[in-house]
This record gives C-alpha cells, sequence and structure tokens, in this order.
C-alpha cells in the first residue's frame, strides 16, 4: 500500500547557499587566475613547482565545492506515514530507517533550534536519540516504547502530528 502522507524537504537555509556560492566563485577565479598566469603569462618557466602546486590546490578546492553545491542540491529528507511504519530517508545519505507504528508510544510537536540542539540539519544520532532534519525550526518528536526518540523536522507538522496520530490509533485497534 502506498504511503498515507509524505512530505519531501530540501536543505533551504540561504545563508548556507551564500556561503557555499561565494567560496565556489572564488575558488574558481582562484583557478581560472592561476591557469591564466600558467598559460598566458608563462610563469610555470620561473616557478614550477609553486604554480602547479597553487593549480592543483586551486582545481582541487573548487571540484570540492561545486561538489558540495551539488550534493546539497540533490540532498532530500523523505518522511513518509506507511499503513503500519514511518519511513525516513535523507537522500542521499542514509538507508531507508522504518519505525514500526507499533513501537511508537506517543508522537508530539516540537519546536527545536538545529543549531544549539543538534549541531545543525542533517541526520544526527547521540545515545538514545535520532534526529532527521533538513530546514526550520519545527519537528514531530516519535517517543518509542524503548525509551528512545526520533526527531524528524517538517514543514506541516500539525498536518503530520493529525495523520500519525490516526494511524497510531488504528495501529492500537489491530
Amino acid at each position: 500500500m502506498g504511503a498515507q502522507f509524505e512530505e519531501v524537504q530540501r536543505f533551504r537555509q540561504l545563508w548556507v547557499w551564500a556561503i557555499t556560492l561565494l567560496l565556489a566563485a572564488g575558488a574558481t577565479a582562484y583557478a581560472a587566475g592561476t591557469l591564466f598566469e600558467k598559460y598566458i603569462l608563462g610563469a610555470l618557466q620561473h616557478k614550477p613547482t609553486a604554480v602547479t602546486v597553487q593549480m592543483f590546490v586551486a582545481m582541487a578546492a573548487t571540484a570540492v565545492l561545486w561538489g558540495l553545491m551539488a550534493l546539497m542540491y540533490a540532498a532530500r529528507l523523505v518522511v513518509s506515514l506507511s499503513r503500519d511504519a514511518v519511513v525516513i530517508v535523507f537522500y542521499p545519505f542514509t538507508r531507508e530507517h522504518r519505525v514500526p507504528l507499533v513501537q511508537i508510544a506517543r508522537c508530539e510537536i516540537r519546536e527545536y533550534q538545529p543549531l544549539g540542539d543538534h549541531g545543525g540539519w542533517g541526520v544526527r544520532v547521540v545515545g538514545g536519540m535520532r534526529t532527521y532534519t533538513a530546514s526550520g525550526t519545527r519537528a514531530i518528536m516519535l517517543t518509542l516504547k524503548s525509551g528512545d526518540e526520533v526527531l524528524i523536522g517538517t514543514q506541516r507538522p500539525t498536518e503530520w502530528h493529525r495523520a500519525l496520530t490516526a494511524a497510531l490509533s488504528r495501529a492500537d485497534d489491530l
């Protein structure tokens, strides 16, 4: 059976994108300048090691930063509610994580501070708590019967809570 509820989130923090873009653009400009110096101005004839190392560092930094931006663009947090579980996948970083409804003791809407409470967005596992966040400061907290907790970031906390509460009620009736 398909998902009863689903939410897809992406990294939307403008300041993270701005910093990454500025660094990538700077690295690209530096790499272009280094290539210009080597091939157009002929600097390689006078200082081959310095320019070669300089070029390698510039090209590597450029590739890493543009690769990071591509990864951030591709990344998405997909959380769905199936008939018998909450299913969480943070593409391309994690495999599917299923939380069976019968293991959930309660769910509640929670406000959180991503940087202060969890060290940022993404996937975190600390002690008995798993955290899956991509943006924002609102979440659904699942408390499992084992005492472990799962915090799932959401832009639609009320809808999630309503759907999950109804699913938990149906699971209890089984």
